[in-house]
Order: C-alpha cells, then structure tokens, then sequence
C-alpha cells in the first residue's frame, strides 16, 4: 500500500539515472536486474508502454508466451528494487500494470519532462518568463540523456533531441545577454556547446562576435581560426560566407564595441573632453608592445589637459612602428575607456584637414623638445 503523503517519485534521466524519494535515492549503480532498470528508463521517458511494446523492447526475438513470462518477473523485480531503495509502497507510487498497459503515475516528476516543459515556453509570454524558463531549463540538463547507455539503441533519437534542446536554449539566452551586453555571460553559455561540438560553425560566430564587442578582438579572431581548423578536421571544408565576412569585419575594426558613457558624463567629443579620475590609471593593453614609456608620457599631458593645461602632441616615426596603436591607447584613456579599442581614423575625420595643414606649417618638420620622435 502507498504510503500517504509521502514525497513524490522524482526520476533523473539526464546526466544520469536516479530514482529518488525524499531522501532516499535509487542510482544506477544499485540495480542487479539491467532489464529492470531499462524498462523503468524507457517508461520514464515514454510514460506510457503496451505489453507487446515492452516486450519487443527488452526481448526481441522471443515469442509472445515466454516474453510475456519473462515482463512478469521483470516487473516483480522491478517493484521489488523500488521498494527496498525507496520504501514501502514505492513502486506503486511509480507505475501501474493494467490491462496490459504500463503507466507512469502522473504524480512522478521527471527531468526529461520538466526539461521539455521549459525549452517549449510560447514566443507570446513575457520575455522574463521565457528567460527564467530556460535559465531553469539549462539547470536541469546535468548531461546527456542516460549517459551510461550511449550504446543503447532506443537511446539515440531522444538523445539527439534533448542536445538540441539544449544547444538552443543556450543560444536563445546566449542572444539576450548579448543584447544586454552581459558578455560574460554569453561566453559561458556558448563555450560548453564546442566542447560538445567543435565544429559548431553558428556557435563560433557568435563566440567571434561577442569578442569583438567586448573589445577582445585578439580572442575574436582566435575564435575564427579555431572555426577554420575544426572545419577544415571535421569537414575538410571552410568556413561559411557569413563566417568570413564577420571575420573581415573584425580585422577590419567595423565591429566594435560600442559605447556606454557614464552617467552623467555626457557624450565624449574632442571639442568638450570630459574624464574621470580613472583613466589615468589605465594600463596599456597586450596589444601595446615596448611603448609604455611613451604611453605614460601622453597619459600626463592627458592629465594637463584635464586640469586646463593643453598641449598639441604629434606622434612621429617610421611607418609601421606603431603610432596609431599608441594614439588609440592613448584616445582609451582619455575617453573613460575600459577594455575599448578606439580607432584614432575615425576620430581623425572630426579634425579640420586645414588645421592639420596650418600645424604642419609651423611645425616645419622639425620636432620641439616637448615632442618624442620615437
């Protein structure tokens, strides 16, 4: 006889098998009878099993008298196994055998259900409903569908199911922390899917993207190479048209991170330049090579500037030793920066070309002493 207001059965299913009862628990390893086991697995997912069904499942090749002896002991071992793990009255909390039909109790929770249930919220419900489903949904997948079981044929389909479930509820919040520039976040989400599959071209473009809006360019393009090998192992092909052209986008500076001034800071111009205190604490990046002297000497005329005391400063040097990569470390600080890449082009064009021309006149080529040629 059941036991009244006991707990409810709860199965687990992925990440791993587990009957549990309060504080009782049933775990793979505690089953002597594997047929047992699998017909509890299979009526687990399914909820619901015709004799003939169960039989063909766990005994093929027999005909329908001996499989039919042979669901019975099945069975009896089953109830058996449930109610020593669990206690009394266990296994008729779990399932019922009636005319033939197997039957899951409703009151039984399973994870594979619950999991389901959440992947499936309706577009039309509140966006934080959704969110917080699938937030509860990624926590319930612990793994794969009975891990233990990979080589279980009746396994494969619903596993396959389950992954892609999972793959796209991960994207979907992966997507609505993007858009609100929680990048971290995304990163978590997206990096456990190549471990699953590496040659995920989708997953690495939004890795890629995701990179280069949080000014980590350098891990961005890693990203793209790393499509390209996976790929070019898995497929021996290259990456598709829109993966390319995210790349060229990235090396080219077109996909950036995108502003966020302070509160209260107003929008950053040449003309009106506002700082704080802490950008003159800003450490050049990895990008910035052997230039920290230099980058500490334009950090104290940017602090000059802040107190009123400008300075026109000309950066020369031959090509390709870095000026504009200085300049723009240089346009971070002074723009309240933080992990920003700035590229000093297009801050250049709000500079009147005449006035460039009047400074190169006065100039004459030559360097003063309060200008470092490096």
């Amino acid at each position: 006889m059941p036991i009244f207001n006991a707990p409810p059965i709860r199965i687990f299913l992925l990440g791993r098998f587990e009957v549990v009862q309060g504080e009782r628990r049933l775990r793979a390893a505690d089953w002597l009878r594997r047929k047992a086991a699998a017909l509890l697995q299979r009526l687990a997912l399914e909820r619901r099993l015709i004799k003939d069904q169960a039989i063909d499942f766990l005994w093929p090749e027999a005909d329908l008298t001996s499989g039919a002896n042979n669901l019975y002991r099945t069975l009896h071992a089953l109830r058996q196994t449930l109610d020593t793990a669990l206690g009394p009255g266990a296994a008729e909390a779990t399932f019922t055998f009636q005319d033939g039909v197997l039957t899951l109790e409703a009151s039984v929770w399973v994870d594979a259900h619950e999991f389901e249930r959440l992947c499936s919220t309706p577009p039309t419900a509140p966006v934080e409903e959704r969110v917080a489903n699938l937030q509860q949904a990624l926590g319930l997948y612990q793994g794969d569908l009975l891990p233990d079981d990979v080589y279980a044929e009746w396994t494969a389909l619903p596993r396959d199911v389950f992954r892609r479930w999972y793959r796209e509820a991960s994207l979907k919040l992966a997507a609505h922390a993007r858009d609100a520039r929680d990048y971290p976040t995304v990163i978590a989400l997206l990096t456990p899917l190549l471990a699953r599959d590496a040659a995920d071209e989708p997953v690495h473009r939004e890795l890629m993207r995701t990179y280069a809006l949080a000014g980590r360019r350098h891990e961005a393009l890693r990203q793209y190479q790393m499509c390209v090998d996976a790929l070019a192992k898995e497929f021996d092909a290259p990456p598709e048209p829109e993966t390319s052209a995210l790349y060229a986008q990235i090396q080219s500076g077109a996909l950036a991170p995108r502003p966020t001034p302070a509160a209260g800071a107003g929008t950053p111009s040449l003309n009106g330049l506002r700082t704080a205190s802490a950008p003159f604490a800003l450490q050049p990046s990895a990008m910035l090579v052997g230039r920290e002297q230099e980058f500490a000497a334009l950090r104290a005329h940017l602090r000059e500037a802040e107190s009123g005391r400008g300075h026109t400063i000309l950066i020369a040097g031959e090509p390709g030793v870095g000026k504009t990569l200085l300049a723009g470390e240089a346009l971070c600080a002074a723009l309240g920066a933080r992990n920003r890449h700035a590229d000093p082009w297009k801050i250049r064009s709000r500079i009147s070309s005449a006035r460039v021309r009047r400074i190169r006149s006065k100039s004459s080529g030559r360097c003063s002493n309060r200008l470092r040629r490096f």
